[in-house]
């Protein structure tokens, strides 16, 4: 007897698949960045890898269904607990065996599409074969399925799962609500709930096992006291001795005993100020910075650090000095975006003092553009110094890192009138609306009369790191560097940063990658753009290729604008993490909305040319609601969750209406397939390139300019 499950027992099915994608895609994108050093290249490669692999095999799944779709999709999502479990364990063989060392651009790719291939199996044969099995005139009703649990998925792991669970027991749950969806499936024969709660059983007993190997690949050789899931990442603690070692996404955070770096990055701002009475500090106290500011004498201190779960785990895994500061009265140690504190903090402090780590990604690079520097200049007391520390070199930088030290000195002299510096490992800048006395023999005095006694940061080093013929090379250097300033809707910075992850990794490629970016040719990219498109949509208007086309456009635009929006949100709220679940949830639930209200325009002539002209309008408003947000800052937070659930709905509701135009078989799953090429395409060039080259707007209207000629490409009679 042939398998026909209802139409709400195949939704349900959908949609438990499409939450346990989702699930999956987060969990395997944070697993491999932490396997990677936070290398943010790979995160765009691997969303880009996962949207491709998706796509391609919801394209074959359409084209191989069978003639038992059920009883396939129904088998897929039973084994769904140990594909995703599967998936996991495979990110394992990333690891080099060496902590610290980076495995190499091809390992990382070649296990990224190894261990990628059982999730995204799960996310395009399902959605393929329920699309068959649905039908044709049904398939918006499995796209809607199928995008509202995702949503609902996102919204759960942001609220709950992500700082509650570890990776692994994420992906048994995803998987276990998939497998039952599939049981429901199989229901008539009863052997699917056998099937179910065997595969479930499996993955259960096994997940503990996968856990021990992840970590061991992570940190081989290496005592691990704590591993902590957040909102924010993957926290890590390792014991060396006496000594403990905090990573984020598997990146060094900070060690509890490294006493050069801690001074470095501390005595030297607090010294500059003749009475630091009021300090701020954003990040980089917990590694002893925090206790030496004490040192000093202030009044009060406070102490900003975004994620929760990294001060609790400081409170309980830092050294001696740290609990200690951690629990003085002087300090208020809170949870919150430095910025946020900086805003509301007009003429407050004295010094204020920032711990910048080499930005990889925009929530970085937010910490040092010149609007945040515009706004410390606003908290400063009078007479009040900020402090930039980033990592550096004694004697040399490579190229990437002499461009982002000159674009962090360009910001700064674009705000304020006097800019010091002191290179080095731990290079400090220094900025202020009035002369600093900098003298190394001022300095020195200065820390005879506060009673301080460093271990490392004493008269000789004083004298060596201000010497003048040391910061006159130091500046010449970066006089040679193109002036390339970073900025709220332009984060430049942190491409900068990816490129000198990308040239440990593979030195040419790194240098090529900085070779085109510098490229006086690069600002008429955007025109150049224009005009392609324009000519793309001429040579597809008379092809039957203008639904994919429109469907690609769909997708990338909408995933850029999702990107857009979200940094926008970032750079003018401050609280993108804490928002995030939330806003995803709103563009799956926009795009399931859009679906629906344009399935009831299907027989209407040119309805898919007026659905991509109304994205293309949307795109240019989600430009002009990140203008209202900068001017408006009260305003900024409703405007972008309106575009955020705008872009959602113009996005969804191409799905329908080029599935309708298109000509040719299986058209449901080839559709969907390029939806999700389209959107690969964008998550990889939007955040590497477009963003830091061009700017948050001019990425906006490119979304609209792809939109517009998909829109003439399919102005034709139905």
């Amino acid at each position: 007897m042939e398998l026909v499950p209802s139409q709400a027992a195949l939704r349900r099915a959908i949609a438990a698949a499409g939450a346990a994608a989702l699930l999956a895609q987060v969990v395997m994108l944070r697993e491999i960045l932490a396997l990677s050093q936070g290398n943010e290249l790979v995160l765009g490669l691997v969303l880009f890898l996962w949207l491709c692999l998706t796509g391609l095999l919801s394209g074959l799944g359409a084209r191989f269904a069978g003639a038992r779709p059920a009883v396939r999709l129904a088998h897929l999502l039973v084994l769904s607990p140990l594909l995703l479990l599967g998936s996991l364990w495979l990110t394992r063989f990333a690891s080099t065996g060496a902590l610290g060392q980076a495995p190499s651009l091809t390992l990382l790719l070649l296990v990224s599409f190894t261990a990628l291939l059982p999730a995204c199996a799960l996310g395009g044969l399902s959605f393929a074969w329920a699309a068959a099995l649905a039908g044709e005139g049904r398939a918006t009703a499995i796209y809607v399925a199928e995008t509202a649990g995702a949503a609902v998925a996102g919204l759960l792991f942001h609220a709950l799962l992500a700082e509650y669970l570890a990776a692994g027991w994420i992906l048994c749950l995803a998987g276990t609500a998939s497998a039952a969806a599939g049981a429901a499936v199989l229901w008539p024969h009863k052997r699917g709930v056998g099937l179910a709660a065997a595969a479930t059983l499996v993955a259960l007993v096994a997940c503990p096992a996968v856990e021990r190997s992840l970590v061991r690949a992570r940190f081989p050789g290496e005592r691990v006291l704590a591993v902590q899931p957040s909102r924010y990442g993957l926290l890590s603690v390792v014991a060396r001795g006496e000594q403990r070692v905090f990573f984020h996404d598997g990146v060094l955070l900070f060690t509890s005993e490294d006493a050069i770096a801690a001074e470095e990055t501390t005595h030297l701002p607090m010294l500059l100020h003749p009475r630091p009475r009021r300090v701020l500090m954003a990040g980089g106290g917990l590694g002893g910075g925090l206790a030496l500011a004490l040192e000093h004498r202030p009044e009060a201190l406070d102490y900003a650090e975004m994620d929760p779960a990294l001060l609790a785990l400081a409170r309980r895994y830092a050294d001696e000095r740290t609990r200690a500061a951690l629990a003085d009265a002087r300090v208020a140690a809170a949870s919150r975006d430095g910025r946020a504190l900086l805003r509301a903090a007009a003429g407050r402090y004295d010094v204020v003092l920032v711990n910048l780590p080499v930005a990889q990604n925009a929530l970085v690079a937010r910490l040092s553009t010149r609007e945040c520097l515009a706004d410390a200049r606003r908290a400063l007391a009078p007479g009040g110094i900020l402090a930039l520390v980033t990592p550096g070199g004694d004697a040399y930088l490579d190229p990437a890192a002499r461009q982002r030290h000159a674009s962090l000195l360009t910001a700064l002299a674009a705000v304020f009138p006097e800019v010091g510096v002191a290179p080095g490992a731990q290079t400090v800048f220094w900025a202020s609306a009035a002369a600093v006395e900098a003298r190394p023999d001022l300095l020195v005095r200065r820390l005879g009369e506060r009673g301080l006694r460093p271990l490392h940061i004493g008269q000789a080093w004083l004298f060596d790191r201000l010497l003048p013929l040391h910061v006159q090379w130091y500046r010449r250097g970066l006089a040679a560097a193109p002036q390339i300033e970073n900025r709220d809707f332009r984060p430049v910075i942190y491409l900068f940063g990816v490129i000198e992850q990308l040239e440990r990794i593979s030195p040419k490629l790194g240098r090529a990658a900085l070779g085109f970016v510098r490229r006086p040719w690069v600002g008429w990219l955007f025109p150049g753009a224009i005009l392609a498109l324009a000519g793309l949509a001429f040579a597809l208007r008379r092809g039957g290729r203008a639904p994919g086309f429109a469907a690609a456009a769909a997708g990338a635009t909408g995933m850029s604008l999702e990107i857009v929006l979200l940094l926008g949100f970032q750079a003018l709220v401050g609280h993108l993490y804490h928002a995030l679940g939330g806003m995803l949830a709103g563009f799956m639930a926009g795009m399931a909305a859009g679906a629906l209200l344009a399935s009831r325009f299907l027989d209407r002539e040119r309805a898919l040319a007026a659905a991509l002209a109304l994205a293309a309008a949307v795109a240019s408003l989600a430009a002009g609601l990140l203008i209202i947000g900068q001017s408006l800052p009260a305003l900024a937070g409703p405007a972008v969750v309106l575009g955020i659930v705008l872009v959602g709905a113009t996005t969804g509701a191409v799905y329908p209406l080029a599935v309708e135009a298109s000509a040719r078989g299986h058209a449901a799953a080839r559709i969907y397939a390029w939806d999700l090429a389209g959107a690969a395409g964008a998550a990889l060039l939007v955040t590497m390139l477009a963003i830091p080259l061009l700017g948050l707007l001019p990425v906006a209207g490119l979304g609209a300019a792809l939109c517009a000629a998909a829109a003439l490409a399919n102005l034709r009679r139905a």
